[in-house]
């Protein structure tokens, strides 16, 4: 798409510059939230493997975000096609790697917080450790059945031979 000028369409979005001016300190903004985010992890109460792997998928962030900005900014696709294009390559790998970090964040919370399910389930039986059910060991969510109900007659055969009572 050619303007009538000769130059790029500025509606079509993958050849357009932004300038500068616009991205920079837009890009400033993010690097000093994420670098006030990165102290404060540091004094969170989180376990030190969560802290690692937020902070590494911040920083990892930090650098798609860097690449954003002379993808849009400062590389010239007229001028420089191939580092133009190997910018934002990286930019969506960076992108990748920033969330595969968020999953495993997500996978660490979600088994950390069924350790302390787990403890908790423990401390509420008195320090036993709770009935498994199935072959996962968590704790039934109704509890063990009570020792003194009888299974249910379902129907069909009689546990005496088939014979009537």
């Amino acid at each position: 798409m050619i303007a009538s000028s000769g130059g790029p369409d500025p509606m079509l979005l993958a050849a357009v510059h932004v300038h500068a001016a616009v991205t920079v300190p837009v890009l400033a903004v993010f690097v000093a939230l994420s670098a006030w985010y990165l102290r404060s992890l540091r004094n969170a109460a989180y376990p030190r493997t969560q802290r690692s792997i937020r902070r590494f998928a911040l920083l990892t962030l930090d650098g798609t975000a860097v690449l954003v900005v002379a993808g849009l900014s400062i590389v010239d696709p007229a001028r420089h096609p191939g580092l133009y294009v190997v910018t934002w390559l990286a930019a969506m790998l960076f992108l990748l790697v920033a969330v595969g970090g968020a999953l495993l964040d997500a996978s660490v919370t979600v088994r950390l917080h069924g350790r302390a399910l787990d403890a908790a389930r423990a401390g509420a039986l008195g320090g036993r450790p709770p009935a498994s059910s199935g072959a996962s060991g968590r704790a039934s969510m109704t509890g063990p059945a009570p020792a003194d109900r009888a299974p249910r007659d379902r129907g069909g055969a009689h546990r005496d031979g088939g014979r009537a009572r």
